[in-house]
């Protein structure tokens, strides 16, 4: 007898031939399904949401029951911090710039040296 992994693999490759049979009716029916899913997911969304009085400086933002909304101060001090991060890769990326530069350059001299050197003679 066939097991649960069996039934599953046999179910799987039995919707792939009907979907691939009927694509167009496949795709109408994946289209309603997420139509329905985004409606109801919305529906949850908005019954979640909470108004929220107004914050110092700003007008009252819509806050869901698990979540505060987002201060100013902390959105300035994380993009700060981003601006941070990114200088520092840009210097980096410089540094690592000009040690393969020298590296180049001092290959370069010895191969010119090596050629001069070698036409002397």
């Amino acid at each position: 007898m066939c097991g649960p992994e069996c039934r599953r693999e046999r179910r799987r490759q039995q919707a792939k031939r009907r979907r691939a049979a009927d694509l167009e009716q496949f795709r109408g029916d994946e289209r309603r399904r997420q139509r329905a899913s985004r409606t109801r997911r919305r529906a949850a969304e908005a019954a979640s949401t909470v108004r929220a009085g107004p914050e110092p400086g700003a007008e009252g933002q819509d806050v869901t029951e698990c979540h505060a909304p987002a201060l100013v101060g902390k959105s300035l001090d994380l993009l700060q911090k981003v601006q941070l991060l990114w200088d520092k890769q840009v210097r980096l990326s410089r540094a690592s710039l000009e040690r393969e530069l020298g590296r180049v350059g001092r290959k370069f001299r010895e191969i010119v040296t090596e050629a001069l050197s070698g036409a002397g003679t």
